[in-house]
């Protein structure tokens, strides 16, 4: 009967353990990041796009780099699988955006609307081609008049 308690309590023990790696050995093959509390979100920043007629489109989540600019955030909701489309003019202090879908500039003051931004609630006071984005930073370009900014 010694015996036989000796096989059981080694039987046991190995059922257990096998158990044990049964639920641990997945986790051993998560990369070292994965397993930490503290892990940093993925650095992301979000855009959105008024067209001021009741219709927004929004990316809440598009991919963050180094030296971002809000030219390179469009570019980045263009290559989105639910893109959008614009035409520009220029490069880097000089990019100015022409159109966002279907929506022109139609230049002037006045009643006439155009593509503003803001980053973050702040009014753009320089190129979309030139601001230089952070991750979180939110982007949001309306389709209104020059007052709109005011």
């Amino acid at each position: 009967m010694k015996n036989t308690r000796t096989y059981m309590s080694r039987r046991s023990i190995l059922l257990t353990l096998s158990a044990a790696l049964f639920l641990i050995l997945p986790l051993l093959s998560l990369p070292a990041r994965a397993l930490t509390a503290d892990d940093p979100k993925p650095k992301t920043i979000s855009l959105t796009i008024d067209y001021s007629d009741g219709f927004q489109k929004r990316y809440t989540a598009l991919p963050w780099k180094e030296n971002m600019t809000v030219m390179d955030a469009l570019d980045a909701a263009k290559a989105h699988p639910r893109p959008i489309t614009y035409e520009s003019s220029g490069a880097g202090k000089n990019a100015f955006v022409k159109k966002i879908d279907d929506l022109t500039n139609q230049g002037g003051e006045g009643d006439k609307k155009n593509w503003l931004y803001t980053v973050n609630k702040k009014f753009a006071d320089k190129s979309a081609g030139v601001w230089t984005l952070n991750p979180g930073d939110d982007i949001l370009w309306h389709f209104g008049p020059y007052e709109w900014r005011e």
